[in-house]
């Protein structure tokens, strides 16, 4: 898809600082580091750049030792489904919510951490509880998104 997409914490109309505990936990067990130079995050084991499918990505996070809010930025997001699932990992370690300027919905949130009323636009908000949904969401709309849940809350029932 190649769009860019931002991580922070909002509340309302201010940018608010991310848990920078939980960010550290994620980074550590991932085996990841913020490279001061740029930003970028990289293997802590070979010191290359974090990829998806083999491919490098430029994901950033500001240092987690800065006075201001820690947000991420990822500029060329392919919205794969391993790149949507450490995004979705790495925003509910950080309590982060997910910023998609290009389309709608404009605002990500993680259900069970975020409110809908800690969004500057709350009809243009949704709620992902996965790597998947965020998927599906990122690459179907928020429409299709919609559709998509339905159809997994059907088969669900059907089983039962």
């Amino acid at each position: 898809m190649g769009f860019s997409l931002h991580f922070m914490v909002i509340d309302r109309d201010q940018i608010i600082d991310a848990d920078r505990a939980g960010l550290i936990a994620f980074l550590d067990a991932s085996r990841l580091r913020i490279d001061r130079r740029w930003s970028q995050l990289s293997n802590v084991d070979t010191d290359e750049p974090l990829s998806f499918d083999g491919s490098p990505s430029d994901f950033s996070l500001d240092p987690l030792d800065q006075a201001d809010p820690v947000t991420g930025y990822l500029s060329h997001a392919t919205c794969s489904p391993a790149e949507c699932a450490f995004i979705f990992d790495l925003c509910r370690a950080g309590r982060m919510m997910i910023v998609n300027a290009q389309g709608s919905p404009m605002y990500i949130g993680i259900t069970g951490i975020h409110n809908l009323e800690a969004f500057p636009d709350p009809e243009d908000t949704a709620f992902v509880g996965s790597g998947d949904e965020l998927f599906e969401v990122l690459s179907l709309g928020y429409a299709g998104f919609q559709e998509y849940r339905a159809r997994v809350l059907r088969s669900y029932e059907d089983r039962t």
